[in-house]
């Protein structure tokens, strides 16, 4: 049978396409959102379950994403949502590690989004429909940067990259990118660091967090590729080329302070990087040997770089391997194993953030 608009469809589909016209029907969120919520959905990103706060989340996103054009280009931007459950205590613990100030914007949030760069500048969206304008004394632009304010407020945070637009967000434990094509999803430092710890109890649960932060939130968003050694025992130097080595200052993978100094070095040499347990670095530049039988067990199609992290490991059970790639995923390997990974790339497949570090 046929009617005005072309074939029935049968009575089991007209059935299915009535329920999901209801559904759609009833959902409170604009269509453009609703396209928007099935794409991070497609690729497996979960919002926060709170109705209003994922409502908030998507409409930062598709603002971040299509940011008004002024002079041909899209400026930079920058969000923080605050959870309904928001306190003066989260407040407080912010105020306590970077000195910043919050004006109101009474015109409203369209017109207070012209202020907030994604810099040291943020509108914030509170419960109640409650806008301001966080200004930080110093840039908060970076991923490191960004990830440590989620922790300390429990907020989640949309930003529009300086170079390239690159669109990303930082929720509790993940952080979500956009690569042009598809959402990409990272687990946090935080979110792997236990189980880190815990599949290797040799390392330090502190340290496993830091070496974590250091290859996931500051190493990979600056697409610089390396490897980490850590020896939990006697090192086995006939299984080190340490011919074009370099000694290092006295820089820890405990420290923060020290990243930056780390992600400049790194930059700028290959091979890979050996460290005491306690984090110390003892040199840079190193390269890994290993045996023929670790050669034949090796079962990784990954690149150059994680085939030898893994046949350096299979070879030596007291050592703990990162491995960072260049193009962002983080990997962490041990008697040949896999141990964690990030399983997904930290930056855009075309490069975006080659010049856009952390």
């Amino acid at each position: 049978m046929r009617n005005a608009d072309g074939p029935d469809p049968g009575p089991a589909r007209r059935d299915a396409l009535t329920t999901l016209v209801a559904m759609l029907d009833h959902d409170p969120l604009p269509r453009h959102l609703r396209r928007l919520a099935d794409e991070l959905t497609d690729d497996g990103v979960e919002l926060p379950a709170d109705q209003t706060m994922r409502y908030v989340l998507l409409d930062e996103l598709d603002h971040c994403r299509r940011t008004p054009i002024f002079e041909g280009r899209r400026p930079t931007y920058g969000a923080i949502v605050l959870p309904a459950d928001g306190s003066k205590k989260d407040h407080q613990a912010l105020v306590d590690h970077i000195d910043f100030d919050v004006v109101a914007l009474d015109g409203g949030l369209q017109a207070g989004r012209v202020y907030a760069d994604g810099r040291s500048t943020y509108v914030v969206r509170g419960p109640g429909e409650r806008v301001a304008l966080a200004c930080f004394e110093r840039p908060i632009m970076f991923e490191a940067d960004l990830v440590q304010v989620q922790q300390l407020t429990g907020a989640s945070i949309v930003q529009r990259t300086a170079v390239f637009g690159v669109v990303r967000m930082i929720l509790d434990g993940a952080v979500v990118s956009w690569d042009g094509r598809n959402w990409q999803c990272r687990p946090s430092a935080t979110s792997l660091g236990a189980e880190l710890a815990r599949r290797v109890p040799e390392l330090d649960p502190k340290l496993a967090h830091d070496i974590l932060e250091l290859a996931i939130h500051w190493l990979a968003p600056s697409r610089v590729g390396t490897t980490i050694v850590i020896h939990h025992g006697e090192l086995d130097l006939a299984a080190l080329d340490t011919s074009t080595s370099l000694r290092t200052p006295m820089l820890s993978l405990g420290n923060r302070r020290h990243f930056a100094a780390l992600v400049a070095v790194l930059r700028q040499h290959d091979l890979a990087v050996v460290v005491t347990p306690q984090g110390d670095i003892r040199k840079v530049a190193v390269g890994l040997r290993w045996s023929d039988a670790a050669e034949r067990a090796g079962t990784t199609d990954r690149g150059m770089r994680h085939r030898s992290a893994q046949r350096y490991s299979w070879d030596q059970p007291a050592a703990t391997v990162i491995v960072v790639s260049e193009d962002g995923p983080v990997t962490v390997y041990r008697n040949g194993e896999v141990v964690v990974t990030t399983g997904t790339a930290a930056v855009p497949p075309t490069g975006a953030w080659a010049l856009d570090p952390y």
